[in-house]
């Protein structure tokens, strides 16, 4: 078998080699019959939680250099991706810092890095701005220290934008105006992500992020199961009292009723329970679900059961109506899989069993947002300015509590009674291995999060920071310590708390009640289910080719944020059907004033907060005089809540931008559109 694999394989290409684990070395050694070509660049050998071993990497890499008859090692230097602001600083404090020994490769020597895109030389807003600053602020000013250097972010992004800042950009080899999306902030954690989303909405800053909770942070996730429960206890047909009992009960101590104990007691009790609405609604969305899609009856149970409109009883509304919205694609993925309802049921079953955590993004990341993510999950990415945060945390520190223990290079070591005497013993390896290795791969994480940054980068940090004293790096624990130990000096600018919004002074935020906001929320999320997921397609409509699916408007919807409405193609839509409809849509006057020189930039899927309602804009279109902002339907807009829906829109994006907004339904079966008015 062996054999036959290898004559089989002309060439084997392994990319990120030195993220390569023993396990993966092993198999490719007995497939290799010198045809092994390995790209890979072991200063960013990060994923040692995933067993990477770059050794593998720094061992070939040094055989190769020493003996060429083993093989040939190009090395490739040229950076095609940073000003040379960015590259001088990189080079400077990693010629300091890392060392073969330290970091696994010796920086001075085989890896100092050219700067390749001398189209840079030419394109200049301001040459001050370029290169790596500090932003400090006085962390014992402030009594929450982490909102304080989250503030300072965004009010040096706020600076930008009133600066007008421009950024080079590599697909016109022009300077634009700079976009949310031109920038990113690495942390070392995501435990302030969600810390993040609540004020940069108080700044009205677009932010993008992925976030996790457990299953049981949710309530409307706790009701959600046991509706489904009551759902398919009915759809099969059981007899088990106990599991009825154990369903109401459940819904009737749920926010949506929030009944007490002693109600609950007679009522199991008494039987009264058998003649409660509780009851009646399962029983008419068992019956509804055995005719109709997952996602049309996850719909329907939001809607019989009140799931959004009752959340204004939870301190925690916007973080359930994500993970509903979460959970309405997820039912729309269940029936494009061709999977059934048990299936929904039982994945929700599973969710809580494990207690697994919901990993949601809140934009998509082509969207017009700031990217949130840690330093983990940038590699490989890139963006004009990056702010580079945590600098000065020292991470976990959780001590290995465990008894067994294997070492790489060390063997194993058991303290199989737990015997306190035989501790240090073990300590002393962990220290000289584990830790050697933990603070090597610090000093790869923080070459990567340094070379995200094209044009700018911001080192935030507290002022007192500054003033810690400097420890050897073998001890090293933090990126701040790193960049002490370097000869390095970042441009010192102090950052700024004031507390002001982007796009206009002073904006005054008004806040309704929450029965209010719920209320709005409501008509916009059950149409955002409407619209990809509540739709029964007339199959008698639609083309042989598509009577398959369940959702014809997620399609539509999904090809129309694919589009360049500034050049408009639909070459890479292969469906003709789709295609036909696309292209009719793109006819209409709204998008034919995107080909003139007023057009700005498109919004698609635009998240919004403001205080505790949250929605998504389907599309709005920024022009220099005005907005327009536009709703897709799949084919119905008569419906008369649309239009309170979009004053929803159009009151949000004209307090934000101050401008005129004009908003518009699109039918995307019948590519019709329909201005509305409002008073």
């Amino acid at each position: 078998v062996k054999n036959k694999i290898i004559s089989s394989l002309k060439y084997i290409l392994v990319d990120e080699y030195q993220d390569t684990s023993d396990i993966q070395e092993k198999f490719i050694l007995n497939i290799d019959n010198n045809n092994v070509y390995m790209v890979g660049d072991i200063k960013q050998s990060i994923y040692r939680f995933r067993f990477a071993n770059c050794d593998i990497f720094r061992n070939k890499y040094f055989l190769y250099k020493q003996n060429p008859n083993c093989g040939v090692k190009i090395d490739l230097i040229d950076n095609f991706r940073c000003r040379k602001e960015i590259i001088n600083a990189v080079n400077q404090i990693f010629s300091d810092v890392m060392t073969a020994e330290k970091g696994g490769a010796d920086y001075k020597i085989d890896h100092i890095i050219q700067y390749g895109l001398k189209n840079y030389d030419n394109k200049i807003f301001d040459n001050s701005l370029y290169g790596v600053h500090a932003l400090t602020y006085k962390a014992s000013d402030q009594n929450d220290v982490p909102t304080a250097e989250i503030k300072i972010v965004a009010n040096k992004i706020i600076e930008l934008f009133r600066n007008k800042t421009q950024v080079y950009d590599k697909n016109t080899n022009e300077l634009r105006l700079l976009k949310f999306s031109d920038i990113a902030i690495l942390t070392r954690y995501k435990t302030l992500f969600n810390k993040y989303k609540k004020v940069f909405a108080q700044f009205n800053i677009p932010l993008s992020c992925d976030t996790k909770n457990s299953y049981d942070d949710y309530e409307a996730l706790l009701v959600l199961e046991s509706i489904l429960m009551g759902v398919n206890y009915f759809r099969c047909n059981l007899v088990d009292e106990r599991t009825l009992k154990y369903v109401c009960a459940s819904i009737y101590r749920s926010y949506l009723y929030n009944k007490n104990d002693e109600f609950i007691y007679y009522s199991l009790k008494d039987g009264n329970y058998k003649n409660s609405d509780i009851l009646e609604k399962l029983k008419g969305i068992a019956e509804f679900s055995k005719n109709n899609s997952i996602a049309n009856t996850f719909n329907k149970i939001i809607i019989e059961f009140e799931i959004i409109k009752k959340l204004y009883r939870l301190d925690t509304i916007n973080q359930n109506i994500e993970k509903i919205e979460f959970l309405s694609k997820m039912s729309s993925n269940f029936d494009n899989s061709n999977l059934c309802f048990d299936d929904f049921t039982n994945f929700f079953s599973k969710l809580k069993e494990y207690n697994l955590e919901l990993e949601i993004e809140t934009l998509d990341r082509n969207s017009n947002a700031v990217q949130l993510m840690t330093n983990h999950k940038s590699k490989g990415l890139e963006w004009p300015i990056v702010f580079l945060t945590d600098i000065s945390n020292e991470g976990r520190g959780k001590p290995d509590s465990s008894n067994v223990k294997f070492f790489k290079n060390g063997g194993a070591y058991f303290n199989l009674y737990g015997t306190p005497q035989l501790k240090p013993f073990y300590n002393a390896l962990n220290t000289l291995i584990e830790k050697d290795e933990e603070s090597s791969e610090l000093i790869r994480i923080f070459y990567v999060a340094l070379t995200r940054a094209r044009e700018v980068l911001y080192l935030v940090s507290s002022v007192e920071s500054h003033d810690l004293v400097t420890i050897p790096i073998r001890n090293n624990k933090c990126f701040m310590n790193l960049l002490k130990n370097s000869n390095f000096k970042p441009k010192l600018e102090g950052g700024s708390l004031f507390d002001d919004v982007l796009e206009g002074e002073n904006i005054e935020l008004i806040f309704d009640s929450y029965n209010e906001k719920i209320e709005d929320f409501t008509q916009i999320f059950e149409e955002k289910i409407h619209r990809t997921a509540s739709h029964a397609v007339d199959k008698n409509e639609l083309t042989e080719e598509l009577q398959s699916k369940l959702d014809l408007g997620i399609e539509l919807h999904e090809y129309m944020e694919t589009i360049d409405f500034r050049n408009p193609d639909t070459s890479h839509i292969k469906n003709q059907f789709i295609k036909r409809k696309i292209d009719k849509i793109l006819t209409l006057d709204v998008f034919k004033k995107c080909l003139t020189n007023k057009f700005i930039d498109a919004y698609k899927e635009y998240e919004f907060f403001d205080d505790n309602l949250h929605g998504f804009v389907d599309l709005f279109l920024m022009f220099e005089d005005d907005i327009i902002v536009v709703d897709y339907k799949l084919k119905n807009i008569n419906k008369p809540e649309y239009k309170d829906q979009l004053k929803t829109y159009k009151d949000y994006l004209e307090k934000i931008f101050k401008k005129r907004c004009r908003t518009y339904l699109i039918s995307l079966m019948d590519g019709v559109i329909e201005e509305i008015q409002h008073e």
